[in-house]
């Protein structure tokens, strides 16, 4: 089992990097690096940790997120919300600078997670996906990169995910959640076409 450390910046991970060298974790740790694009310019390279043999730190992820939560409209939807019809959503990062991280992962050999729940945000992310591949000639089953969360697609997204190979990674949780917005009609949801459609999937996520 590990520990599952989805927020860590540059100079937090310098300090698990120099402890782990020593032999003083006592837990496993998965991270996902969170910082600027200058810090992981500089960092990237030298922090990279793939799981090997009996390590206890493995770093070799970064997590971005696009959007807010559905229940206070901070989901960054396709149409505008019905009780509150002059905002579709936050967008809480930018695509760009979105981008700019998914650029320097891949180069990295990094695996990208973000937070996405509107279906807005959703489709954002894995237009922005599929252009960075395409940019760096590689296929997404190869970084198996995810969408945390994953909450809300359009029907039409839903077969892009197997099509391009991003896993979408959700919390059943959120079922139970955010389902009283679903019934009054804020979004419309169709989770249950996800493994029909041949997408990989994980049910565990970081919040």
């Amino acid at each position: 089992m590990a520990l599952l450390l989805s927020r860590m910046q540059v100079q937090t991970l310098d300090f698990f990097s120099e402890v782990a060298a020593n032999n003083g974790l006592p837990v496993r740790l998965y991270v996902m690096v969170r910082d600027s694009n200058f810090n992981l310019a500089a960092h990237l390279d030298d922090h990279y940790r793939p799981l090997i043999d009996n390590e206890f730190l493995t770093v070799r992820s970064v997590k971005r997120q696009i959007d807010g939560a559905l229940g206070s409209h901070g989901a960054w939807l396709l149409e505008p919300y019905e009780d509150l019809t002059d905002t579709s959503g936050l967008v809480l990062e930018t695509i760009a600078d979105i981008e700019e991280t998914a650029r320097l992962a891949v180069a990295a050999g990094y695996q990208v997670n973000t937070h996405a729940i509107g279906t807005r945000a959703n489709r954002e992310v894995l237009d922005l996906y599929e252009q960075v591949w395409s940019s760096a000639e590689v296929t997404g089953q190869a970084p198996r990169w995810r969408i945390e969360h994953a909450q809300h697609i359009h029907a039409d997204d839903i077969p892009r995910f197997a099509q391009l190979g991003v896993i979408a990674s959700i919390q059943g949780v959120h079922a139970a959640s955010d389902g009283p917005w679903i019934a009054v009609g804020w979004v419309k949801n169709e989770p249950s076409k996800l493994p029909i459609a041949g997408v990989i999937y994980s049910t565990v996520a970081p919040w």
